[in-house]
């Protein structure tokens, strides 16, 4: 099966988002409905592919938030002289339809389209929270900001993450939020606030996205890990911020 990305998903180019299904609990996509643009003839290994997914989100932030990206659901289908069967499906989040197709088959050209497709959307979503959970303050003047020491222990206290500046600081890094020499990259300057002595500290409105981000690169890079392969540079395909409604 040969799949052709043009543009980017929001363009309508890609048979992703034609199986894209949306209702209050946010955007899902099913499982069986994705076997096919992954190019799994067998239902039974796509769905080992599923649980492997599954297993590895388990491993790294527990069996409720794995439940929550992946969640299994009966579906009645016609089978000819057999009558209507009962048959397995998932419904799987964003996130849980990117680490689908991160564990799916290495030489698949249509898994590799999955992957691009699924970062992408990711990125693009965490974009419009960035954006929307950061909205300039009515006044700048003397906002209230935090280091990143003071930072680890908002994050201890609210989140329930016990992390060290130094390690805060790599992920950081690694997951391109912040340059080599400390300060804001590009595309989250808006998270941060110049303080006269010339140090960035974080805004308090931006504490949670930063931990969203911590959390999320995080993930990646014990992804990354388990399957040996090095994160798509610099850890996601980069999107402008501009622009985004």
């Amino acid at each position: 099966m040969t799949l052709t990305l043009v543009g980017t998903p929001d363009e309508g180019a890609s048979p992703f988002d034609a199986i894209r299904h949306e209702d209050a609990d946010g955007e899902y996509w099913l499982g069986r409905e994705l076997q096919p643009l992954m190019d799994y003839s067998r239902w039974a290994r796509f769905e080992t592919v599923i649980k492997k997914a599954k297993a590895s989100l388990a491993l790294v932030h527990g069996a409720s938030a794995a439940e929550a990206a992946f969640v299994q659901v009966n579906q009645i289908a016609h089978a000819g002289n057999l009558g209507e069967q009962e048959r397995c499906d998932y419904r799987l989040s964003r996130f849980g339809a990117y680490l689908t197709a991160m564990a799916g088959d290495d030489t698949k050209l249509a898994v590799a389209h999955a992957r691009v497709y699924f970062a992408i959307r990711t990125r693009e979503a965490e974009a419009r929270q960035m954006l929307e959970a950061a909205r300039p303050l009515p006044e700048l003047r003397e906002p209230t900001t935090y280091p990143l020491v003071d930072v680890r222990v908002l994050l201890r206290q609210n989140f329930g993450v016990n992390v060290a500046v130094s390690d805060l600081t790599r992920v950081l890094r690694q997951g391109a939020v912040l340059r080599q020499d400390g300060r804001p990259a590009a595309d989250y300057s808006h998270l941060f606030w110049l303080k006269k002595n010339g140090t960035y500290e974080v805004f308090e409105h931006a504490v949670e996205p930063i931990y969203r981000l911590y959390e999320s690169t995080k993930l990646r890079l014990e992804m990354a890990a388990q399957r040996a392969l090095p994160m798509d540079p610099p850890g996601w395909p980069e999107l402008p911020l501009g622009g985004e409604s």
